[in-house]
């Protein structure tokens, strides 16, 4: 019998996880010199980690484990969904939600002052990367048979675009905010 690992349960145990280190972490600081302040800093980042685990919670899993036959893998290169948008409404929810899924790693990534997402062009090779490494380990639990063979996941070409249009509009996003606050603060 196979047993499912799903968002019910890696969510609440990798979020308690992050706590547990943010707390060590505080404890094992609070008391050195600018100890706060590098907590502080470092915050950030944990909410990174906790949306990197939101994101894998639920574009990787459930997964079976152990695993049952391997499934064939399905793949989908056709770009012609993109421009579907155009015409029908449920296509452009689902496109939207890819990019709008994307958006926050960036966003996060760069407040959190992480070097991949200084530039406009690291950005979109990072999201293009992390989208394929996703699209990837849906194939790979797929082809190992860690699916539900009624949700099998398609590798899908759209999605590795739409996530990377994501990161596009999450850099764009957060330079317009800081350009707006360093507007304001000039004045």
């Amino acid at each position: 019998m196979a047993y499912s690992l799903d968002t019910k349960i890696v969510l609440p145990l990798g979020t308690l996880a992050l706590l547990i280190i943010y707390v060590i972490y505080y404890l094992y600081n609070r008391n050195k010199q600018n100890g706060y302040e590098l907590v502080k800093q470092n915050r950030v980042k944990f909410i990174f980690c906790f949306y990197i685990l939101i994101m894998i919670s639920f574009t990787l899993l459930p997964v079976l484990i152990p695993p049952i036959e391997s499934q064939p893998i399905e793949y989908n290169l056709d770009i012609s969904y993109l421009f579907s948008v155009l015409y029908d409404r449920a296509h452009l929810i689902s496109i939207a939600g890819n990019a709008l899924l994307f958006a926050p790693v960036v966003i996060i990534g760069r407040i959190s002052k992480f070097k991949c997402f200084k530039t406009l062009i690291c950005s979109i090779v990072t999201s293009c990367c992390i989208s394929l490494i996703i699209e990837l380990l849906q194939g790979l639990e797929t082809y190992l048979g860690m699916v539900d063979p009624a949700s099998i996941n398609i590798v899908d070409i759209n999605d590795v675009i739409t996530n990377t249009i994501g990161g596009i509009i999450g850099w764009v996003l957060i330079e317009m905010y800081r350009k707006n606050c360093n507007v304001r603060c000039n004045t």
